[in-house]
């Protein structure tokens, strides 16, 4: 593979982790509620309730982004390698 399709295939990896990343603290924004807003604004909408399925769709997600982290990091050493 030439170098330019590896550093292409890695861009491609950086986005996909980059989203995964993204996915997972959307899950975490709709199910907790990490902040307040400050007087004059709306309060942030109700968290979702953390049942059974909520629990199994963030595993999903969490090991999704690890996935996508670990191709990540094994194209970034493969592109570290190149001379």
């Amino acid at each position: 593979m030439s170098q330019d399709a590896k550093r292409k295939e890695f861009a491609a990896a950086t986005r996909d982790w980059v989203q995964k990343g993204e996915d997972l603290r959307r899950w975490y924004e709709e199910h907790f509620a990490s902040w307040w807003p400050k007087s004059g604004q709306s309060p942030p909408p109700e968290p979702k309730v953390v049942d059974r399925e909520a629990m199994d769709e963030l595993e999903r997600l969490r090991a999704e982004e690890r996935k996508a982290q670990e191709k990540w990091a094994r194209l970034n050493g493969d592109l570290l390698d190149l001379s």
